[in-house]
């Protein structure tokens, strides 16, 4: 197939999450594949770091969504920190990963999106995130390691429209303040961030542009009324 890929004058997307057989030899043989600019796949146990390696061959792939892997580490992340051409990035329930593999990822130049979603990592994974100028949409929900410190860096994405920390369960009233300055957010989900209060919210009321606003399960909010 990655042959006859590999003729095609198109832009390619790739969606093999349902493939339970993708291995590190598949992504191999799609490192030929010139044209591909959307990959999605499940990691399992079949994929690792080498794996990863060769998509960083892919000069074209603009979107990357990686389900599921407890073989895939750091080393493997570092990898795609050199796939510059990245615009929309998510990884789901890479176990084995952790702050210094996610960091450098913010580096890519031209990333837009980016998804971190149940993995094990913290506010320090953020450290960097500054440096993701054309950040337009976070999401780290169900990343319980995340603390109010990662919001302080978080600030600092000024072009920020869509903010998901839902489950995020350590975020405090305290980590909301920061999130006073992002005048071009749309969307923020607070999705059972039981740690914060009516009082914590009312810095986020008062952004310009904010239209969606999910705090279903924050029992520390008393008012009832629609948002």
């Amino acid at each position: 197939m990655a042959k006859w890929l590999g003729s095609v004058n198109l832009p390619i997307s790739l969606d093999l999450t349902a493939c339970e057989n993708v291995t590190d030899t598949w992504l191999e043989s799609l490192s030929d594949v010139p044209r591909l600019s959307s990959l999605s796949f499940c990691g399992r146990r079949q994929i690792t770091d080498d794996g990863l390696a060769h998509l960083s061959k892919l000069k074209n792939l603009v979107k990357l969504t990686i389900i599921g892997s407890r073989e895939i580490t750091d080393q493997g992340l570092l990898h795609l920190s050199q796939i510059t051409s990245l615009m929309h990035l998510s990884l789901r329930a890479l176990r084995n990963i952790t702050d210094q593999g996610v960091s450098p990822l913010f580096g890519l130049p031209q990333l837009s999106s980016c998804e971190i979603i149940d993995c094990d990592i913290t506010s320090q994974a953020l450290e960097n995130v500054a440096s993701a100028h054309n950040l337009t949409r976070l999401n780290v929900s169900d990343c319980r390691g995340i603390r109010d410190e990662a919001l302080a860096h978080i600030s600092h994405l000024t072009n920020l429209r869509y903010l998901n920390l839902a489950e995020c369960v350590f975020i405090t009233d305290t980590g909301l303040a920061h999130l006073a300055g992002l005048t071009k957010l749309e969307e923020l989900v607070l999705m059972d961030c039981e740690k914060i209060t009516d009082q914590g919210l009312e810095p986020i009321f008062n952004l310009p542009k904010l239209a969606r606003l999910n705090i279903d399960g924050c029992r520390g909010v008393k008012h009832t009324g629609s948002f």
